[in-house]
C-alpha cells in the first residue's frame, strides 16, 4: 500500500534527534518513532509511548512508559532508552537547538551537556518503565507535555547506544 500525506512545507529530517521546530518534521519522524504523547482531534493529550506523565510540584515530572511498548525487534522500550534519547538531544554534537533542554537540571544555559555525556543529572531512571525529569524551574504539566513530550521520540539504546554521537547525525 502507498499512503500519500499532503503537507505545506518540506521535511527537514526524518532523524528523531534532528527534528526541527516544524510540525512537518515532527509528524514525519513520528511515522517511525512515537512521541511520548500527542494531541487528539479535540486538542487533548493522548498517550502514545508514555502511559502517563505526572507531576506533584510542576518541577519534577514522572514519565511512565506503556507496559506493552516494544521495539520492532521485540525488545522492551525502557526508561533507559528515554534517558539515552534525551541525553543525545542535549548533546552539543547533535546540536538540536529546536529542542532546548536548558530547563533540565544538569544542562548549561544553552541546554547542552558535555560531549559524550552518558546521562543528565536531572534524569533519574526509577525502574524499567519510569523516568523522572527534574527541571531548574517550574512549568505546568500542559507546557511540559506540549513543549517536550510531544517532540521527544525515543530511540533504542540497545541498538544505538554504542554509535558515536557524530554518526547519529546520519
Amino acid at each position: 500500500s502507498i499512503v500519500n500525506i499532503g503537507v505545506t512545507s518540506t521535511v527537514g529530517s526524518l532523524n528523531p534527534l534532528l527534528v526541527g521546530a516544524t510540525e512537518i518534521d515532527k509528524y514525519a519522524a513520528g511515522l517511525q518513532f512515537l512521541p511520548l504523547v500527542e494531541l487528539d482531534e479535540d486538542g487533548n493529550f493522548e498517550s502514545m509511548l508514555a502511559e502517563s506523565i505526572t507531576t506533584e510540584d510542576n518541577q519534577t515530572f514522572t514519565v511512565t512508559l506503556a507496559q506493552d511498548a516494544v521495539w520492532s525487534d521485540g525488545e522492551k522500550v525502557t526508561a533507559e532508552d528515554l534517558e539515552f534519547t534525551m541525553t543525545r538531544l542535549a548533546s552539543p554534537v547533535i546540536a538540536n537547538t529546536a529542542m532546548s533542554f536548558a530547563v533540565i537540571e544538569g544542562t548549561d544555559d544553552s541546554g547542552f551537556v558535555e560531549e559524550g555525556a552518558d546521562t543528565i543529572s536531572g534524569l533519574h531512571v526509577l525502574d524499567e518503565r519510569t523516568l523522572e525529569v527534574a527541571c531548574k524551574w517550574q512549568m505546568s504539566l500542559v507546557t511540559f507535555k506540549n513543549s517536550y513530550a510531544r517532540y521527544i521520540m525515543t530511540i533504542p539504546k540497545h541498538v544505538l547506544g554504542e554509535v558515536l554521537e557524530e554518526d547519529l547525525l546520519n
